[in-house]
Formats: C-alpha cells, structure tokens, sequence
C-alpha cells in the first residue's frame, strides 16, 4: 500500500508529451516574404540567410528551396504551396543535441538580421503535421470577405500580448 502511494503521488514529476521529438539532427526554417514578392528577391534573400547560417558552430550543411518546400523526406511535414515569396530549408548539424541547442539562437538571430521576413525555425517533432501551435479556420461566401477577415484576424492576434509568429495561409501560389 505504503509503495502504491509513493508511485502514484511520483506521476506529478515525470515530464511527459504526448508527441515528443524526433530527436534528429535537422532543423527546418520557413521563411516568407509579403505576397507579391518576385521569386529573384526571394532568392537573394535566402542566400543572404545562407551566409550567415553557415558561421554556426556545428551546421554540417544547408540545403534551401526558393519558390517552394522541401521535399516531403520526413512523414509529418506539411507541403507549401508553390509560390515566389517562400523559401524552405534544411539544416543539418553534427548531433540533435547540438540542433536542439541552437534553435533558439537561430530564431533569435535571424529575427534580427532579417526583420522583412517571417522566418520560422522548427524542430522535426513526432505526430500529425502542424506548422503552428494554434490554428484559426474562416469560412466566407467570396474570396473578397475571405481576405478581409483574414486581414481583421491577423491585425487582432498580433495586438495580443505573447503572440508570436502571427501568419496567414491565404495566398495565390504558383499553379501547377
């Protein structure tokens, strides 16, 4: 009884999550230049990425994809569609401990260095596909209502205090 009381009351100091981390030595960073952008300025802006990336202590190579994603090579990353104003890429350390260590440096770096951009960088986490923590869905009658509240939602949850990262999926893309 007295060893049943111990295990249970233990429970409170395991750390557990439900879909924990791949616990690999990649990193993929988004990055997303306002609508509209021509592939080319897209393009130059990755290598100007590039170039700093490659400074970091540990990065073994970088692979970057302009206009689109990257190849689906782990089974829950989500497909960007095509479109002159993404860029995806790569990033490949000496361990995943070393990946781990530095993507929050990463982020914080490329933040500043590149404020024109929404650049996220993301760990190859375990479970469904999933580019955000939270998701907003809206339903409209026409594209015109679709975009305009659209705009009202992403101007109202950046004004929120703590909100990070604030990005919309409504975009025209590149058929194919």
């Amino acid at each position: 009884l007295i060893l049943t009381a111990l295990s249970a009351s233990s429970f409170g100091l395991l750390k557990f999550k439900f879909f924990p981390s791949a616990d690999r030595n990649q990193l993929v960073v988004d990055i997303e230049l306002p609508e509209g952008t021509h592939v080319t300025t897209t393009d130059k802006l990755a290598l100007r990425i590039e170039k700093k990336l490659k400074t970091i202590s540990g990065l073994e190579s970088v692979s970057t994809f302009v206009g689109r994603g990257t190849p689906l090579f782990f089974y829950n990353l989500n497909r960007i569609p095509q479109a002159q104003n993404v860029s995806q890429m790569i990033l490949v350390f000496d361990s995943p401990a070393t990946a781990k260590l530095q993507k929050e440096n990463i982020q914080k770096a490329l933040d500043q260095s590149f404020p024109e951009a929404l650049i996220i960088v993301r760990n190859l986490d375990q479970g469904p596909p999933s580019d955000a923590p939270v998701h907003f869905r809206v339903y409209k009658d026409s594209f015109q209502e679709l975009d305009q509240a659209r705009e009202q939602m992403v101007t109202s949850l950046r004004q929120v205090s703590g909100s990070q990262k604030v990005r919309s999926t409504l975009g025209q893309g590149i058929s194919s």
